[in-house]
């Protein structure tokens, strides 16, 4: 989950990516930041992605990204659009989880999250104020934040508190390989694990059941061609992705997006 859509930047709002401490790229994918300033509110909905995130709003609540929204949030898997807008000085700061990969760090069962925006605090409690109000004090700089943010994952990494599922993180690394496109009782089998067994860990370390993530990784390899290839006929991107026809695809895609592949390309691409 990104609060700015990854591909689609606003030309006041600033989206980046940045790299975490190599100790940290197994279980993060990045840090990313928003700045940026507006007059009037802008809004749009950020797209499920697979992934969990922690997000600071340091701009003092000014930008409210999401009505009500702590200052120190968790972002749980999402099977939904999530509406998210802009106003005044914008400055966002978080980190992406890799598929899996959360669970750990948090010390959760990552289900209770699903479609959900918790306090940080309400998860680490102390730990989770004392890190949003380092971020404050930090100098601006996006290396200083991140440098904070890599402290205090290192911390909980070298501790022991990011134990997690390995079967489970293998088997939704397998998922997104695949591209989502990989049979549940087939991946369950080259576990070496029932269907069932898969089926009853899986939620807690991803967030969503088995099915669900595939249907969300093959969902942004739908939302990734579009826009790599936005001239393709849609009829051509469903065979390239592997569903039935275009229809399937357009179901598949309104379940997550809210609307079709072709009205997404309009309204994201013109």
């Amino acid at each position: 989950m990104a609060v700015a859509a990854r591909g689609d930047e606003d030309p006041v709002i600033r989206y980046r990516e940045h790299a975490p401490h190599p100790a940290l790229r197994p279980l993060v994918e990045c840090y990313w930041s928003v700045r940026g300033a507006v007059v009037d509110r802008v809004s749009h909905r950020v797209l499920p992605d697979g992934c969990l995130d922690l997000l600071f709003d340091l701009s003092s609540g000014a930008a409210d990204p999401m009505p009500g929204q702590p200052e120190a949030a968790v972002v749980g898997f999402m099977t939904r659009p999530l509406p998210v807008g802009y106003r005044g000085e914008v400055e966002l700061f978080a980190v992406r989880f890799r598929p899996g990969r959360a669970a750990g760090v948090l010390g959760v069962d990552t289900h209770e999250l699903t479609d959900r925006v918790e306090a940080l605090d309400d998860v680490w409690g102390h730990e989770g104020r004392t890190l949003f109000e380092r971020l404050v004090a930090a100098p601006t700089t996006t290396d200083m934040r991140a440098r904070v943010l890599d402290a205090a994952l290192l911390s909980r990494l070298e501790d022991g508190r990011a134990a997690t599922d390995v079967l489970m993180v293998e088997a939704v690394s397998r998922i997104v390989r695949s591209g989502g496109r990989v049979r549940i009782g087939d991946l369950a089998r080259s576990l070496g694990i029932s269907r069932r067994q898969l089926e009853r860990r899986f939620p807690a370390t991803v967030g969503a059941s088995p099915k669900t993530a595939a249907r969300v990784v093959r969902f942004r390899r739908v939302v990734d061609a579009l826009h790599a290839r936005p001239t393709d006929s849609l009829s051509m991107l469903a065979l390239r992705q592997g569903f039935a026809d275009q229809a399937h695809m357009t179901r598949e895609f309104k379940a997550f997006a809210g609307r079709s592949p072709g009205a997404y390309r309009m309204e994201r691409l013109g």
